[in-house]
């Protein structure tokens, strides 16, 4: 219920005036060949070539950036400026002019490199109110005879309708561009809109597309810290595992690390991390499966000392039952004694099919024999009945007389598959056969593929069914110079493989069907049966890399890996869906609007206490008395609305919630000194509830609540689990 006094305040921040929010990227295409399309004027001889691309964006541009290629071996000539036109989308065409600017070579609104200019980025002088589908263009404009042309991106895979062309001195159509063989070019061109979504000053959180991070627990006395495989159970059970470098005297240890999500944060789990002495600990965990939380199995690698007084790394595992672990006591090691030992074996994979079928698979190195100590490597394959684990040595098939497994997937006792490679150990030769193994409940069965030139390294499987079975790997073929990669994707249909594109420099992937896929590295990826498309950026954004990736389905996915959050805090994200909860801070356009504070202390759930903090970081209102007060509503308002008052000082504030949306208000509470004030509402048990919005924003009343008024940041919200 709200009081006279706050229906009083209420009233008084609803004086509306204009307001602007802060700039983001809208669409983004990013090069993914290297066939660039001419989009140039030159003045001698007169050329003018437009390369242009749809979009489809609602919000204000005020800014593209476009890749292209300048010429390589040539002088490049002076450049006067560049010139960038909006069209309308006429049915999956060029349509009418809708904008068009040139902006001069000199001007603050133009970036580029005069001696070699490859990305153009051009802020427009005028912004572009884009209101779905239009088409953009480019061209950079020379004195003389120059050269630029745009990349190109998603061959034969364009994400609305292909790039198009026209040569505009011989006054020709818009058409499809073509090789020299006179073949359509399919595909999109390679840039980036910048501008502003409607009502937006944060980025909003769209289902199956943005990511969000999450809480976690710190990584105590973490020197750097890695998280490399996640589990999902359900949207309120994950299990994330990794280890963490930490000092100990002189040397470093490292230590295993296990967090699980409960559906408010990721908290630690304590872990053992054996080792053969208290300062020679060196344990890492890889891989996480299981069946449930209470039945776990996590994999990696130790230092450990073995027969003959040989310390390495050996194969290390150890189970969860929900309340302690167990390290089981037949791991196996390999052949030692005082005449010869080796080390360097581990698991890089597991899969938990039954709590009485598992399978481990890594890296196998051993010995013929003490008295013959020659290396072997068939690569490690290990499988736990419910009782105990069992080894078994599969053929070495690369025809180099060694191989490594890398990871391991199934969806029933009779179909499990698996990959690895052949290299990358003691300068050990790599080989062009691909290492994937099929089990069909009986036996294990050689399944290899036509892969592109080189030595061939096979880094994820992943099965849908028996007959739906992808595989990522990379060809490196050392023959020329300098040296080719290729990165692929295999699918097999039951009978037959079929050679797809993949995801640049992707480490985990998950897939849910032959046209939905998610991959994670140094960006986020999402597969539609054709191509690979990126969604998010993680190196662009400064915020990590991402080692691992699993899910419930392509929209309700967690991931894990190392970012640059800062020392013991770990790198756990989460997909937008439509049944998670999710909080996104939004600020007013100049931080002196809005400075007070709120956060998230309880996230909004169905069934708990939604809760927040206040408090006054820079003191505008404290140490002087002051009270507080919470507005909740369902909507933000639609564009930030400048107030005469609630900024530092008495200056301007910003509100950020539409209050014809008000459906709760808190207050007043006392902001403690040197604290903050907590704010919350309970939220009832209603699955109808699930995806449901919220926004909120606080003010602080200084001097006892008689004082200036002074806003804080929004939080938009929406509840789940």
């Amino acid at each position: 219920m709200m009081t006279s006094s706050r229906h009083a305040l209420a009233a008084a921040l609803l004086v509306l005036t204009a307001a602007t929010a802060q700039e983001q990227r809208l669409w983004s295409i990013p090069i993914s060949t290297s066939s660039p399309q001419d989009s140039r004027v030159n003045t001698s001889p007169p050329s003018d070539l437009e390369a242009a691309d749809d979009f489809d964006v609602h919000g204000v541009i005020t800014r593209v950036v476009a890749q292209g290629k300048p010429c390589g071996s040539c002088i490049t000539p002076p450049v006067s400026g560049a010139t960038v036109r909006f069209y309308a989308d006429q049915q999956g065409s060029v349509g009418a002019l809708s904008y068009e600017r040139f902006v001069p070579s000199g001007s603050d609104l133009l970036s580029y490199d005069p001696r070699f200019p490859s990305t153009v980025d051009v802020t427009l002088p005028l912004a572009f109110q884009a209101q779905g589908r239009h088409w953009v263009s480019v061209q950079l404009h020379f004195v003389g005879a120059g050269y630029w042309a745009m990349f190109r991106g998603n061959p034969n895979a364009p994400r609305l309708a292909t790039a198009q062309v026209r040569d505009r001195v011989a006054g020709g159509p818009w058409q499809t561009p073509t090789t020299s063989t006179g073949a359509p070019l399919l595909g999109d061109l390679a840039y980036e809109l910048w501008g502003l979504l409607p009502g937006s000053t944060g980025e909003p959180a769209v289902p199956c597309v943005t990511w969000s991070l999450l809480d976690a627990d710190p990584i105590p006395n973490s020197l750097m810290d890695w998280l490399k495989d996640v589990k999902v159970f359900g949207l309120d059970d994950a299990w994330a595992v990794g280890d963490v470098a930490v000092q100990n005297g002189v040397s470093r240890n490292r230590l295993t690390t296990v967090l699980h999500w409960d559906g408010r944060r990721y908290s630690l789990v304590s872990s053992p991390s054996p080792g053969p002495t208290p300062s020679v600990v060196d344990c890492y965990l890889d891989a996480v499966d299981g069946t449930s939380g209470s039945d776990l199995w996590v994999g990696g690698t130790y230092k450990t000392q073995i027969a003959g007084g040989w310390v390495g790394f050996q194969v290390f595992a150890m189970h969860y039952d929900g309340s302690s672990w167990t390290i089981p006591l037949d791991l196996p090691v390999p052949t030692s004694g005082v005449g010869g030992g080796v080390s360097g074996s581990g698991i890089d994979d597991l899969v938990s099919i039954a709590p009485n079928d598992a399978w481990f698979v890594g890296d196998w190195i051993d010995i013929q024999s003490i008295g013959n100590p020659i290396q072997i490597r068939p690569g490690l394959l290990l499988h736990y009945d419910g009782s105990a684990l069992n080894q078994t040595i599969l053929p070495v098939v690369t025809g180099v007389g060694h191989q490594y497994f890398t990871a391991v997937d199934a969806v029933a006792s009779n179909v499990v598959w698996l990959v690895g490679g052949a290299g990358n150990a003691s300068s050990q030769p790599g080989s062009n056969v691909p290492v994937v193994f099929e089990f069909d409940g009986a036996s294990w069965h050689h399944r290899p593929f036509a892969a592109p030139p080189g030595d061939v390294s096979l880094h994820d499987v992943e099965v849908v069914s028996a007959n739906e079975v992808y595989v990522f790997g990379v060809s490196v073929d050392r023959s020329t110079v300098p040296r080719t990669t290729t990165e692929f994707m295999a699918r097999w249909n039951g009978s037959a493989w079929t050679l797809l594109p993949a995801p640049p420099f992707a480490l985990d992937a998950k897939m849910f069907s032959a046209t939905e896929g998610r991959a994670v590295g140094p960006s986020i990826w999402s597969w539609d049966g054709s191509s690979w498309q990126e969604s998010f950026d993680l190196q662009s954004a400064a915020t990590g890399r991402l080692l691992g990736v699993d899910g419930l389905s392509a929209c309700e996915l967690f991931a894990v890996g190392q970012g640059t959050r800062g020392q013991g805090e770990p790198f756990v994200m989460r997909q937008d869906n439509a049944r998670a909860w999710n909080v996104r801070t939004r600020t007013a356009l100049l931080p002196a609007r809005a400075p007070v504070r709120l956060a998230m202390r309880e996230p909004p759930r169905p069934g708990h206490r939604l809760e927040v903090a206040l408090d006054d970081p820079g003191g505008v209102a404290l140490p002087a008395p002051a009270t507080s007060l919470w507005f909740l509503g369902v909507l933000p308002a639609p564009v930030g609305v400048v107030l005469p008052f609630g900024g530092v000082a008495g200056g301007p504030g910003e509100l950020l919630l539409d209050l014809s949306t008000l459906i709760y208000v808190s207050g007043p509470t006392a902001v403690p000194a040197g604290g903050a004030a907590l704010h919350g509402v309970p939220v009832p048990t209603d699955p109808a509830l699930l995806g449901a919005p919220l926004s909120s924003q606080g003010v602080l009343l200084g001097s006892g609540g008689g004082g200036p008024v002074y806003l804080s940041n929004a939080l938009d919200m929406q509840l789940g689990l």
